[in-house]
């Protein structure tokens, strides 16, 4: 499976299972909350081997599910429709970037934008004047593909990432994909993306939340957002792409040991709340070097230990990112035109 763990400083970008029950809210809430049971972990998660066994040509929405380790799909949120397993690049030291461009709030595609990518690391200390590895412009449709070679074009240690600096856009970075770990069968990096969306924030919901953390007294000395860096993402449902509301971003360090302060705007960005509103979105300030963190609602946790997002920050740079707990299940309720043998 890819490991999809996100490093903001290097990589923005995640990939959240649903630990889920079969049954129905207990207190038949509204339909977008999260059913989660953590009893479920052993069950929902039991066909690990059962990885990498859709064939070509049927639906898929990730690459661990395909047997050629490569899902065709120019969308993540929403999951594309069109998604379907099919040949992976020939060369093993190539990777197939597949993404379309959209706005970070009203998830329209944004074409004509010249995307970046680079190296996380350099883009972390050089933002704007790292030399990118490829440039190419957004079609009519928002969509970019990229085939990075490594040596030429993957030459980070730990990630790769996408930028773009648009017009009407504060200058924006999402990541593509982690370099795969020591040990790991195939190459040295993924076949494919670990997202199919490259995220652009808009100046005018960026100005709305440095609005709003200026005139709140608890808020107004913690940091600029953009100015100073900083994170945003949105988490949702996989199954329908609707955000996610109520979610608690909780950090794993120590608290004597954190600096890391989350954010969640409410839903017009004119204020603050305890955890995610009907959007969905949090911001992250001051995260610390290689600082995880795991997604809870309503006291439990909807991650999976081994699918955290890590984070950190960058001044005059937001890496925007989004993180999604997948309902489509593929142990117990696969979609029927998925002919994976189960």
């Amino acid at each position: 499976m890819k490991k999809l763990w996100v490093v903001l400083a290097v990589l923005a970008l995640t990939h959240i299972w649903l630990l889920t029950g079969c049954g129905d809210d207990d207190d038949g809430g509204d339909a977008d909350v999260v059913d989660s049971d953590t009893s479920q972990i052993n069950e929902f998660h039991c066909n690990q081997e059962d990885f990498y066994t859709v064939e070509n040509g049927n639906m898929c929405h990730d690459d661990y599910q395909c047997k050629s380790r490569f899902c065709e799909a120019w969308s993540s949120i929403p999951v594309d429709p069109d998604a379907r397993c099919v040949d992976a690049p020939a060369d093993e030291t190539q990777l197939r970037y597949m993404a379309t461009v959209v706005d970070f709030e009203t998830r329209e595609p944004i074409p004509n934008v010249q995307v970046r990518a680079a190296p996380a690391l350099l883009t972390q200390t050089q933002k704007r004047n790292v030399k990118p590895t490829q440039t190419k412009i957004s079609d009519e449709k928002g969509r970019v593909e990229m085939f990075l070679v490594e040596g030429d074009d993957l030459t980070d240690p730990l990630a790769e990432v996408v930028m773009a600096d648009h017009e009407g856009y504060y200058f924006t970075a999402t990541g593509v994909v982690e370099k795969n770990p020591p040990n790991t069968t195939g190459g040295p990096w993924p076949e494919g993306s670990a997202t199919n969306n490259m995220l652009l924030v808009s100046l005018d919901l960026v100005s709305k939340l440095q609005t709003a953390m200026a005139a709140d007294p608890d808020k107004k000395d913690i940091s600029v957002l953009g100015t100073d860096g900083g994170a945003m993402g949105r988490v949702f449902q996989l199954s329908d792409g609707k955000a996610i509301e109520g979610v608690v971003l909780e950090s794993r360090t120590p608290a004597d040991k954190r600096g890391s302060i989350v954010l969640y705007p409410n839903a017009d960005n004119t204020g603050f709340q305890d955890s995610t509103s009907s959007t969905g979105m949090f911001l992250i300030f001051f995260a610390g070097a290689g600082e995880k963190f795991d997604l809870f609602k309503d006291g439990v946790q909807i991650s999976t230990p081994w699918d955290e997002g890590t984070t950190g920050s960058t001044s005059t740079l937001i890496f925007a990112m989004d993180m999604w707990v997948d309902d489509l299940t593929w142990c117990d309720n696969i979609p029927v035109d998925i002919d994976k043998g189960i």
